[in-house]
C-alpha cells in the first residue's frame, strides 16, 4: 500500500487537506503542462543548486481512506510567485476575520 497525503493551498489560498491510497500519477497532455527548469538544492551540501527540469503541474488519482474516488491536481508554485500567493492568503484571512 502507498499513501499520498497533501496539505497545501489552492490557487485562491484556501487550504486543501486530503489523502489518496495507492495513488496513480496521471500523464497530463502537453497543452496542460509546461516544463520548469528551476534550481533545486541539496540539504547535504548547502549552497549547491542544480537545474531540475520538471512539469509545472501534476495530478494523482486513487481512493481516499474512506474508499471514495479521489483526485488531486496541483501546479508547482515557482518561488517568484510567493509574494503574490502570500498576499492573496493574507487578504483571505483578513476577509474571514472581518
Amino acid at each position: 500500500m502507498r499513501l499520498f497525503v497533501y496539505d497545501c493551498p489552492d490557487d485562491d489560498g484556501a487550504r486543501r487537506v486530503g489523502d489518496i491510497v495507492n495513488p496513480v500519477l496521471e500523464r497530463l497532455e502537453a497543452p496542460h503542462r509546461r516544463p520548469l527548469d528551476e534550481g533545486e538544492g541539496c540539504l547535504s551540501v548547502p549552497g549547491a543548486v542544480m537545474p531540475v527540469p520538471r512539469p509545472d503541474r501534476a495530478a494523482v488519482r486513487g481512493v481516499d481512506t474512506g474508499d471514495a474516488p479521489a483526485r488531486h491536481h496541483r501546479g508547482h508554485r515557482p518561488a517568484a510567485r510567493r509574494e503574490e500567493v502570500f498576499a492573496r492568503r493574507a487578504a483571505n484571512i483578513r476577509a474571514l476575520s472581518a
